[in-house]
């Protein structure tokens, strides 16, 4: 990979976004209408030394000063770093007499700030004109996406090959037996996946392997958008029972779980901060997931993903042993299906998963519109339990007491709602989707449906 400064700058740009919570949308957005020199030029991200930013700029590699003073501009750091006087007696990098005032302060600056993760190369040395190295580079971003202390980051020398080499990195949680957290690669302190694995994620063309254990996707800010050619793997098996009807819980002993915490009474669907999704980016390709459990307030969504695998994947809506625990409504806003597959969807098999209890329709092609077309849909040995009676589609008081009164049965349960097990058509158009082998027990409406 050769770094370039329109690279270094846009993608230390999306890792700053990414740990101040902008939605990644916004970004795409911007993109769209403006060309990056627009972008960059109002990103502030070179100084007027530079003159006007045009694609031999952009496209020229930048030297480590360079790089620096980027990620210093986005950290807001800059002017701290060059009015910088360091303490009496302090040794600044021996190449830094050589350099303007305010560059030697801000090389003194990162000297003693070592958490920003950007330090000499050796021999008490910077080389603030040597090319930026693509293992400078990958550090920098790690840091600059919040992965962890500059000196001390939460990421070895292996894992960072690893991820480069795209190989694959294994993740364990703190709940993980001390098997797994030995041999990995990374490690989730109560259960949260750091900035830096998920903005990898993001940035695709990774493999992340989760051990055994529970981790916290809860709300837009542990949500996990997966890029292009990324898999998502447990690495211990989810295998569905022999009988049908049975139910599969899932254990963190056992599966790699993702959850959501916020217990919510089951008449109050959840909010976007207590939903917890795991989702492709818009027109991403070449995913794999498998052997996972989703668990809570959860929904696994494809966003116009083409040649994508999901199997073995276990989504569990509800809190406790059914019929004694609670279900998870994530009202009709933010979850259509607990496996849900959104706008122009293309050439994605789905393969042994195991739906239970999702408040509204357990398995969905549906967009919102006829102008969507899904194609090429394969899905097999797939299984929807008690899908689509955990919600009230009653959004006021006055509704759900009518409900109540019209279904005492259900506690009003269901009565505003149109929802099934499997829904293969809903507001869209679809083409060539194949289902063999599907189960469905005690869907709302139906068990199957498509219009």
């Amino acid at each position: 990979m050769r770094i370039s400064k329109r690279l270094l700058v846009m993608l230390l740009t999306l890792s700053m976004i990414a740990s101040f919570t902008v939605a990644m949308p916004a970004l795409a957005a911007t993109a769209e209408t403006k060309t990056d020199a627009e972008i960059i030029t109002e990103l502030g991200m070179f100084g007027a030394e530079h003159g006007e930013i045009g694609e031999e700029l952009l496209n020229s590699q930048p030297t480590r000063l360079e790089a620096a003073y980027m990620l210093l501009r986005l950290l807001g750091r800059e002017d701290e770093a060059k009015s910088f006087v360091p303490p009496e007696g302090f040794q600044n990098y021996n190449d830094a007499a050589d350099l303007q005032t305010k560059d030697a302060a801000v090389l003194a600056y990162l000297k003693s700030h070592p958490e920003i993760g950007f330090a000499g190369v050796k021999d008490n040395l910077f080389a603030p004109y040597q090319k930026l190295t693509e293992e400078q580079y990958k550090r920098a971003m790690l840091v600059a996406l919040g992965c962890a202390n500059g000196e001390t980051g939460d990421f070895t020398e292996e894992a960072l090959n690893a991820y480069a080499n795209c190989e694959e990195l294994l993740i364990a949680a703190d709940t993980s037996a001390e098997e797994w957290k030995s041999k990995a690669d990374f490690i989730c302190p109560n259960g949260e996946i750091s900035r830096a694995l998920r903005m990898a994620m993001t940035l695709g063309n990774g493999i992340f392997c989760f051990a055994p254990g529970e981790y916290w996707i809860e709300g837009t800010t542990r949500s996990l958008l997966l890029g292009s050619n990324t898999r998502i793997i447990g690495a211990t098996p989810v295998t569905q029972p022999g009988n049908p009807e049975e139910m599969l819980y899932p254990d963190p002993a056992a599966h790699a779980v993702f959850v959501t915490r916020t217990g919510l009474d089951s008449r109050q669907p959840s909010n976007e901060s207590q939903t917890g999704f795991i989702r492709t980016a818009p027109g991403a390709e070449n995913i794999v997931i498998s052997d996972i459990a989703l668990s809570g307030h959860t929904v696994l969504k494809l966003d116009s993903a083409s040649n994508c695998r999901i199997c073995n994947v276990l989504i569990h809506n509800y809190r406790g042993v059914y019929p004694n625990g609670q279900w998870c409504n994530m009202g009709y806003g933010l979850a259509t299906a607990s496996l849900w597959l959104y706008g122009n969807c293309s050439d994605i098999t789905i393969l042994n998963c195991q739906i239970q209890c999702s408040s509204h329709h357990g398995l969905a092609l549906h967009s919102g519109s006829n102008t969507y077309l899904s194609k090429n849909i394969y899905i097999a040995g797939c299984r929807a339990l008690y899908c689509g009676c955990g919600q009230l589609r009653g959004e006021t008081a006055a509704q759900q007491a009518d409900a109540e009164i019209r279904v005492p049965e259900t506690s009003g349960y269901g009565y505003r709602d149109w929802s099934v097990a499997f829904d293969l058509c809903e507001n869209q158009s679809v083409q060539n989707v194949t289902l063999e082998d599907c189960y469905a027990l005690e869907g709302w409406k139906a068990g199957f449906y498509t219009e």
